[in-house]
């Protein structure tokens, strides 16, 4: 914990897991900024208790509450906890938008003086980092080194535990693969996945398949396309899928929240990228490697959702696996505790 308990910031980001995972160099900043100060996360439960337990926060409060609602209704509706918590507030940081000012109305009459709203929208080839870093002020920034999440042994315990009981054994060497991603428009077929893991399973390493909340009918169709019997991790907490990520050798995805969740955990991790620039939303270090098949010519979301040739989705097997060849070799002297 910070030296100074009564002075705090105030961090709020409505954004789901890959989102609130590019600002990670942000939060840093802000934590190298105000080092004797609380950081407070106001977010998604399960993300907010994740960050917290691997210290990149404080302290956490779910946004599903009524914390956020109150802000934009006005000062008469923010509750007593939440406005002592405003009232020690140095500064409040806020990814969003807030077009009629209602949010920092609020925040200026519970006494926040520094206040730092934007949504940190999207610009075509400025990497995602940066643009939650130029909410911050810091327009020069450039995010090229990773943030690492450093997991608890607790939790890594934790998922060791729900391996066995799924059949791993203890040192057994595993691979995850994520078939699937916020929309089935940024996957590839099913049909390449399952060569991929064919392939990756004559490596010595075995294969472990996860699935998000929205993946199950993805995973369903992955599996049936296997010749092997995979253990499938699904309708697990979010600190249970990090546990199991942070054993594993190398992770497979799509543009996703898993897939920035692994890098973050130092994971080689191979991302594969389709409809959505990898130069602006991959994952940032070394240790990953992004590839896509042609580049996308779809304007719209619209278009990219009426496209069904998915040119940009048009990676073999081959290319995937080789490029998991090549992580894992690189990465093969690093040790799993």
């Amino acid at each position: 914990m910070k030296s100074d308990h009564s002075r705090a910031v105030l961090i709020i980001h409505p954004g789901a897991l890959g989102d609130l995972l590019l600002s990670l160099p942000a939060i840093s900043s802000l934590r190298t900024r105000y080092s004797d100060h609380q950081l407070v996360l106001l977010a998604r439960a399960d993300i907010g208790g994740l960050l917290h337990a691997c210290g990149v926060v404080d302290g956490c409060r779910n946004i599903d509450s009524d914390d956020l609602a109150s802000l934009l209704a006005g000062p008469d509706q923010v509750t007593a906890p939440l406005r002592e918590l405003l009232g020690n507030c140095v500064h409040v940081v806020a990814w969003l938008r807030d077009a009629e000012g209602a949010l920092q109305a609020t925040l200026r009459e519970c006494g926040v003086e520094r206040i730092s709203i934007g949504a940190a929208t999207p610009h075509s080839g400025v990497h995602q980092s940066r643009r939650f870093l130029e909410v911050l002020g810091e327009n020069g920034a450039d995010p090229k080194s990773p943030f690492q999440l450093i997991l608890p042994r607790a939790i890594q315990e934790a998922a060791f535990t729900y391996l066995q009981q799924r059949g791993l054994e203890r040192g057994q060497r595993y691979i995850v693969c994520h078939p699937g991603s916020g929309s089935s428009h940024k996957c590839v077929a099913s049909d390449t996945m399952a060569l991929v893991i064919e392939r990756l399973s004559e490596q010595g390493c075995l294969p472990v398949i996860v699935g998000g909340p929205a993946d199950q009918a993805t995973v369903l169709r992955l599996v049936a396309r296997l010749s092997a019997r995979l253990p499938v991790i699904q309708g697990q907490s979010l600190s249970t899928i990090a546990g199991v990520l942070a054993g594993a050798r190398l992770f497979v995805g799509h543009d996703s929240g898993l897939t920035h969740l692994a890098a973050a955990l130092g994971i080689p991790t191979v991302a594969i990228f389709g409809p959505t620039d990898p130069a602006q939303w991959a994952p940032l270090g070394a240790h990953v490697s992004a590839i896509t098949g042609a580049p996308c010519s779809c304007r719209t979301w619209e278009q990219v959702c009426r496209c069904s040739a998915k040119p940009c989705l048009s990676v073999s097997a081959n290319t995937i696996g080789v490029t998991c060849s090549a992580l894992l070799g690189r990465y093969r002297s690093v040790t799993k505790s």
